[in-house]
């Protein structure tokens, strides 16, 4: 089922076309089936791969330099990616369909493997012609016997080492490399010498149709992380964007106000010009569970002198009613609001310009209307009680609130 929010959705249409009914399953190619440019990325151990010259899958933790478009239907199942192989006799039984010519020599040997030589002359190797189309990429797989010098293999016209379309191995063994093809033929054979000789077997070339993501720069590649196997982490949602449901409150917001911890301009101002308790809160209802631990946390920018100060509550509506607190964001400190308050473990750590405050809390039994709410002025001296008069603002960034596990 496809579902926004908690809310069942029956049916999805792209302009006038459905591209999603309940009870049927949903395909990234039904976005695309007019024709339409673009890519549906899907991070996973079987879209993302440590780069186009190692299509090693990718494992959780580990920086990926290729990630599959699947918007075309690439795929990649039991170790291999989906597609037609366009080699002609890639498996040695026979040369029909190579082109051979001066001053290369090529035959089977007795273990139908595809001997290769270079004799003298101008640099040239072995040709499958018209098979590639300029602009795809190609996974090309094969297997290298032996080699008196290096194999290059390549897509369209011969480039520099390093050239998207380009492979060169100094090594035997089994290889699987991405290339974009620049020009309609496919070549296979020894190189860097005018005479030299290498054996190679099981040659196939698949096309990978779409617009994949390569990053070449290893430092620059994205680690491949996912939602644990418990489940979504944050229990919150849209953590950086408090004027969007779900949150909701009278509080004003002035969106994308202020630079956030992480360098980008995202996080928000919080203001109470009214003097009446104002927030922004997000609802919990069948969220948060009796008798679990739980931690809240949420990133506030510092001040100097400040003439009102935030609290943060967590709101239970059963026993005990609140776990809530009030921040000092001159000095760094924070206290449990007075009353029946579950909060504990009270932590602000210190962050550039900010501090990130964070409190666990347990309720022994949950009522009907639990949220979690930031006030952006509750007091002005910091204290433990909460005045509705106080008036202010605060920049807030990134709440969460998770579950605490072992």
């Amino acid at each position: 089922a496809l579902y926004l929010g908690s809310t069942a959705i029956s049916t999805v249409y792209l302009g006038s076309t459905q591209i999603y009914s309940a009870g049927g399953a949903f395909s990234p190619l039904s976005l695309f089936s007019s024709g339409e440019e673009g890519a549906w990325y899907e991070p996973s151990p079987t879209t993302a791969f440590l780069s186009a010259l190692d299509l090693t899958p990718c494992t959780y933790g580990q920086a990926c330099g290729f990630l599959l478009d699947k918007s075309q239907g690439a795929g990649y199942s039991g170790g291999s990616f989906t597609g037609e192989n366009l080699i002609a006799n890639g498996d040695g039984s026979t040369v029909e369909g190579w082109t051979v010519g001066s001053p290369v020599s090529f035959s089977v040997n007795g273990s139908n493997q595809f001997e290769i030589a270079r004799n003298s002359g101008a640099a040239t190797d072995l040709p499958q012609q018209s098979i590639l189309t300029v602009g795809k990429f190609y996974q090309v797989s094969f297997d290298v016997i032996a080699r008196s010098n290096d194999v290059s293999v390549y897509a369209g016209e011969p480039a520099p080492i390093g050239s998207p379309n380009v492979f060169i191995t100094s090594t035997t063994g089994s290889f699987s490399v991405l290339v974009k093809a620049t020009g309609t033929d496919f070549h296979i054979g020894p190189t860097n010498s005018f005479t030299a000789t290498c054996t190679i077997d099981n040659i196939s070339v698949r096309e990978l149709p779409g617009n994949h993501a390569t990053q070449t720069t290893f430092e620059a590649r994205p680690i491949l992380a996912r939602v644990p196997e418990t489940g979504r982490r944050n229990l919150l949602e849209r953590t950086e964007e408090f004027d969007q449901s779900p949150w909701t409150g009278a509080a004003g917001v002035s969106q994308n106000s202020t630079v956030a911890p992480d360098g980008t301009t995202t996080a928000d101002t919080l203001t109470d010009s009214g003097g009446s308790f104002v927030n922004r809160s997000q609802p919990l209802a069948g969220v948060i569970s009796a008798g679990v631990q739980y931690v809240a946390s949420v990133y506030v920018l510092k001040t100097t002198g400040a003439a009102s100060f935030p609290g943060i509550m967590v709101y239970g509506a059963g026993s005990p009613v609140e776990a809530s607190i009030t921040v000092d964001t001159d000095s760094g400190s924070a206290v449990v609001r007075s009353g029946a308050n579950a909060a504990t473990d009270i932590s602000v750590v210190e962050d550039g310009s900010y501090w990130r405050v964070s409190f666990a809390f347990t309720f022994t039994t949950i009522g009907a209307s639990p949220s979690f709410s930031i006030y952006p002025a509750v007091n002005t001296d910091a204290s433990n009680t909460w005045s509705a008069a106080a008036t202010g603002s605060v920049v807030v960034w990134g709440a969460q609130l998770e579950e605490v596990t072992p």
